[in-house]
């Protein structure tokens, strides 16, 4: 499903939703009234707000950013921009958040990662069960996460190496498990599949990066070791809730950290189904397609000389021994001549200067 600009659509109304508040800066009128400007975004777009002092809302106003809020907003246009007044704002708490993707700021994801973005929020919006989207919205909402998840590269040099490369790779992951899982899982295993496809690679975010320098700890620790550390504190809170649920992405996440020598068959399906999608993804990114290979092997067919022509050879001029014997003498004549043209002559006296 396309997902339009939430603030575009909405000039003239006032709307209220969930936003990431991206910026904050306070000013000062030449009236002397104070005021604030903030940068409010989703997964469609964004849009200034203006808070002004007489609507006792600066004081409401999250003082970190990035920061998940409720806001009810009056959209209009000023000068040809759109903008909006704060009408009113709170901060959100974790369990809250209905669709942590739908927060991810559309300005700030790398454009080949936006298609991915948008198949996101729609896969949490239809995510269930409740425990599991609300963990899954806790992991991005992480402002360690959620500020590189839409710029991060998917690899320096394998496959989607581009930045955004690993939530396009991660979302597509996500939708070949999916795919592959079927019905041969029950809905909650196949909701756990997809979870812990899309999740797989998130240490990349610490070890990969979105810039050409990698990081000094890249060589060190593997990206799963980091991907289990930096979900660590949300399984943590999934375990208090579901150890079910917790157990089957202990597990998973723990399978794909192995080195592929020694990982075996799964004992939860999840693990093959994961692995497998993983590998197809990069697969379809190197252009591993029957056409594209054939074009790479083939020996390219050599562009035929064109045949001589009959004609050309027709008009070439024959040489008979007449002729030959013409030329033999006619060099022999012109070089004798030139011996006698160059022959020094002998009675010339010499000076005092015989060099001159």
């Amino acid at each position: 499903m396309t997902r339009t600009n939430t603030f575009e659509q909405s000039i003239g109304a006032t709307i209220e939703g969930q936003y990431t508040l991206t910026r904050s800066v306070e000013r000062v009128t030449q009236m002397g009234d104070r005021f604030k400007v903030l940068n409010l975004a989703d997964c469609t777009g964004g849009v200034r707000v203006y808070a002004w002092e007489h609507s006792g809302l600066l004081e409401r106003v999250p003082a970190t950013t990035p920061t998940p809020i409720q806001a009810r907003l009056y959209v209009r246009r000023f000068h040809g921009e759109t903008i909006a007044n704060l009408q009113a704002v709170r901060e959100l708490d974790a369990h809250e958040v209905d669709n942590g993707a739908a927060l991810l700021a559309w300005e700030a994801c790398s454009v080949n990662a936006r298609p991915a973005l948008g198949k996101l929020a729609d896969f949490v919006d239809q995510l269930e069960p409740k425990l599991l989207r609300q963990f899954l919205n806790r992991v991005l909402t992480d402002p360690r996460i959620a500020s590189s998840i839409t710029t991060c590269k998917g690899s320096f040099k394998h496959h989607h190496h581009e930045p955004g490369g690993l939530l396009a790779h991660s979302v597509e992951v996500m939708e070949i498990a999916g795919d592959m899982a079927g019905a041969r899982l029950n809905p909650l295993e196949k909701a756990m599949t997809q979870v812990a496809a899309l999740l797989h690679d998130l240490g990349k975010v610490r070890a990969v990066g979105s810039g050409n320098i990698r990081p000094t700890h890249y060589l060190l620790v593997s990206h799963e070791s980091q991907t289990i550390r930096m979900l660590d504190p949300h399984l943590e809170w999934l375990r208090d809730r579901s150890p079910q649920i917790a157990a089957g992405l202990d597990y998973t996440l723990e399978f794909l950290a192995k080195h592929p020598a020694e990982r075996g068959r799964a004992l939860f399906l999840a693990g093959d189904l994961v692995c497998a999608a993983d590998r197809m993804s990069a697969a379809l990114d190197n252009h591993k397609g029957l056409d594209s290979l054939l074009a790479k092997t083939l020996p390219k067919q050599q562009p035929k000389a064109p045949p001589s022509s009959t004609r050309a050879r027709r008009n070439t001029p024959k040489t008979n021994a007449t002729n030959h014997q013409f030329d033999i003498v006619a060099r022999h004549e012109t070089h004798a001549a030139h011996r006698t043209r160059h022959q020094p002559n002998n009675n010339i006296q010499e000076g005092p200067f015989p060099w001159i």
